[in-house]
């Protein structure tokens, strides 16, 4: 058996093996910490999120109170026009 192909039968693929399982665990460990810090974004995001909706309303809920004091002022007027008649 020459020593090219002994390297190839054995000692190749033994480290293969070896590196393989190394960056294997290395990713595995890149992928967890990724995940746990995608995590705490999300919920930082999410809980400032929370805060900056409670502190302001939305423009939705602007529009409908102008609009509900824009008829009480227009049902007052209406009113106070029939009264006058």
């Amino acid at each position: 058996m020459t020593a090219l192909s002994h390297a190839s039968a054995y000692l190749v693929p033994e480290h293969l093996a070896e590196v393989k399982d190394r960056r294997e665990r290395q990713a595995d460990k890149q992928l967890k910490t990724l995940h746990e810090r995608l995590i705490k974004e999300i919920s930082h995001w999410s809980d400032r999120y929370m805060k900056l909706t409670d502190l302001f309303p939305t423009i939705e809920e602007e529009v409908q109170r102008e609009y509900k004091q824009f008829n009480i002022d227009a049902e007052n007027g209406h009113l106070v026009s029939m009264t006058m008649r």
